[in-house]
């Protein structure tokens, strides 16, 4: 099992102990209860937001497809961590499935912000850096992949697919979700 298996599992393991907690004590104290549950789940993303809110603005705006404006807070992230390098802990107070790494995530979203604006050399050169940052990270294996296939290197993009995939990450249902909920949840905590 790799990295990205347990960390999958044990969120969802976290996620149904959660719930059932939360059930419980909305059962016995009602509605202070819940409110009080809601406060200590809540105010360490509030915290942590705000010291990573760059690199959460990276993703919102390569969502919304306003690419050079996401490698621009990617690039102003990296600079604020390079400066207080102790930002990078605040990762700990939101999930990562794929990796924990801020710095790894942060290339790997400038990284395909540059795919997409056709930026190739330097996206492949920031993919490269975040897998040095964190080799267990899958996603920039599966960008690097997409590079090889658009360049023609079917055999490398397909190496890199199955290695990509061998660390947690093929890109089907499961992924697409969380992907899903990685970019709402960016929307949720970037202001743009």
């Amino acid at each position: 099992m790799n990295r990205t298996h347990r960390y999958k599992l044990f969120y969802g393991v976290a996620l149904l102990a959660f719930a059932l907690a939360a059930g419980l004590i909305g059962v016995k104290a009602g509605g202070g209860g819940l409110m009080a549950v809601a406060i200590v789940c809540l105010l360490p993303g509030r915290i942590g937001g705000y010291y990573l809110k760059d690199l959460f603005r990276s993703r919102k705006l390569a969502d919304q497809l306003r690419f050079n404006e996401a490698i621009d807070a990617g690039d102003t992230f990296l600079a604020d961590l390079r400066r207080q390098p102790w930002r990078r802990h605040f990762i700990y107070c939101f999930f990562g499935f794929y990796s924990w790494n801020v710095e790894a995530m942060a290339r790997n979203n400038i990284g395909a912000a540059r795919m997409q604006l056709g930026k190739i050399e330097q996206a492949a050169a920031d993919l490269r850096h975040a897998m040095a940052n964190d080799p267990d990270y899958p996603l920039p294996y599966f960008n690097l992949a997409i590079i090889a296939h658009v360049q023609g290197r079917v055999i490398e993009g397909d190496n890199l697919l199955s290695i990509a995939a061998a660390k947690g990450y093929s890109g089907g249902p499961v992924d697409r979700l969380i992907s899903g909920v990685g970019a709402a949840y960016a929307g949720l905590q970037a202001p743009t």
